[in-house]
């Protein structure tokens, strides 16, 4: 299967974690209002940290172990039973902290803690990596779509008023939970399953806890944010907080994609000693996360005004700034998880990997206690944008040597001018007061078509040697 469809596959899969949450925003945001958003978010971020030690460093070093394995059968069920004992066992003993946790610190949250147990079983059977590793993703996204699209009837027929909260929880974790069950049933097809506690092998502890304090830190600075903000101003906050985050994250988890897609093939180039083969990759995906980012990130500040207050109802205009202030981290996450799937993990640089996270996560923290009392949710999202900025620079030090720095900030710049006239048009509609909807689908069409054909131009007379290796990708087997 070519990268392209690779790519179009795993964004189908990411999107759908996220999207039905957000094709039920508008319904949920009006019917729970702030508190019951931030109850859900509160509870669910608590229950995350819980899922990271179940989880271990897992996603990431499973994917790139997987496909280490090549067409050897054996080889590849030896290393995936390996993985999942080692996955299964944490998560035992993880699950039954959780629930001493939520018996003796749950308090008023208690109920909507047990409620979120499904999704700390979801983290249990997770083997989306196996699939991704085989680069295999149609398998992830067929189930994704199939039990998302059941939990939105599900929604709009039991969710009804602000009581309904604990009914919401429960029904978006247990879709969670049963889409990473079901993949299970594909496993025989490509593996002998064997779980036991002697496949419980110490070579791969190190790389797993080494790859588990990225993860870890790259929490600290996007969930726990949410923690912080519940106990430091209240839920309300984190409902504010949320419904912002849940934009720029499904924008995140598009560029997330492309990274997850190439990082398989870089391995294998890496493997091959073919340096041509990975320039000429890199400098493709780092202009297609470039014209994605760019143009995502300009679009949410031109249309954040109507779209906010449509979307969400007037209870969250408060976010209209917040969305404007959160839109970098889409640019920055971007050209992070870049570095990363190019660079870093595919020639085994963890180590680095987790100095720049825990570099951002220690930034994030101190803007956070010294911002979110007097700034609420704009003080998390201060730190937020600092933290993913001090992430991207540090990464980028870190393989000054192989990639050219001042051709990635060269062009950084000429994306953002390029992407800076979309707010030109954007600007001069909202002189027309029209319908709010209408004024967002020109905005989009005037706005994204000026900024596409100055890309383009760009591009097709500056940059044509990149056109060619875009369509070289389209075409390629892995």
């Amino acid at each position: 299967m070519n990268i392209l469809k690779n790519f179009v596959y795993n964004v189908g899969y990411q999107v759908l974690i996220i999207i039905v949450p957000l094709i039920l925003a508008p319904y949920i945001s009006r019917v729970v209002g702030p508190e019951g958003v931030g109850t859900y978010s509160y509870t669910y971020s608590i229950v995350s940290l819980f899922g990271l030690f179940a989880n271990l460093g897992i996603s990431k070093y499973g994917n790139r172990e997987i496909s280490k394995c090549g067409n050897d059968r054996e080889k590849r069920s030896r290393v995936f039973s390996e993985l999942i004992s080692i996955k299964i066992s944490c998560s035992i003993v993880v699950l039954a902290v959780y629930l001493c946790y939520v018996n003796v610190f749950g308090g008023e949250y208690s109920m909507a803690l047990l409620l979120q147990v499904f999704n700390l079983l979801s983290f249990m059977f997770d083997i989306s990596w196996f699939f991704w590793g085989m680069q295999e993703f149609r398998v992830t996204t067929t189930v994704c779509a199939i039990f998302n699209i059941l939990s939105v009837f599900f929604v709009f027929g039991f969710v009804r008023t602000e009581a309904d909260t604990g009914i919401y929880i429960f029904i978006q974790a247990f879709r969670v939970f049963l889409i990473q069950a079901c993949t299970w049933l594909f496993l025989p097809k490509y593996i002998d399953v064997r779980i036991s506690w002697r496949y419980i092998t110490k070579r791969h502890w190190k790389s797993l806890l080494l790859l588990f304090f990225p993860v870890f830190a790259k929490y600290l600075y996007s969930m726990m944010d949410r923690i912080m903000i519940g106990n430091i101003v209240g839920i309300t906050e984190v409902g504010y907080y949320e419904n912002v985050q849940s934009i720029t994250l499904t924008a995140v988890t598009v560029l997330t994609a492309i990274g997850d897609v190439v990082m398989p093939r870089m391995t294998l180039l890496y493997e091959q000693n073919n340096r041509k083969g990975v320039d000429r990759l890199f400098q493709a995906v780092f202009h297609l996360v470039s014209f994605i980012a760019v143009g995502m990130t300009f679009g949410f500040i031109g249309v954040a005004d109507d779209f906010i207050p449509l979307y969400y109802g007037s209870k969250f205009a408060t976010c209209v700034l917040l969305l404007q202030m959160i839109a970098p981290v889409v640019i920055l996450s971007g050209y992070s998880d870049l570095i990363r799937n190019v660079y870093l993990l595919p020639r085994y640089m963890d180590r680095e990997y987790v100095m720049a996270l825990m570099s951002g996560a220690a930034v994030n923290f101190v803007i956070n206690f010294m911002l979110i009392g007097r700034l609420g949710s704009a003080g998390a999202i201060i730190g937020t944008v600092a933290s993913e900025c001090v992430v991207m620079v540090i990464q980028l030090w870190f393989v000054r040597s192989e990639l050219q720095v001042k051709y990635f900030f060269k062009h950084m710049v000429i994306y953002c001018l390029l992407g800076s006239l979309i707010l030109v048009p954007c600007s001069l509609l909202d002189c027309l007061k029209m319908n709010p909807l209408l004024n967002i689908v020109v905005d989009i069409l005037a706005g994204g078509g000026v900024y596409a054909a100055g890309a383009f131009v760009y591009l097709y007379f500056g940059e044509r040697k990149v056109l060619d290796s875009i369509k070289d990708i389209r075409t390629r087997k892995n």
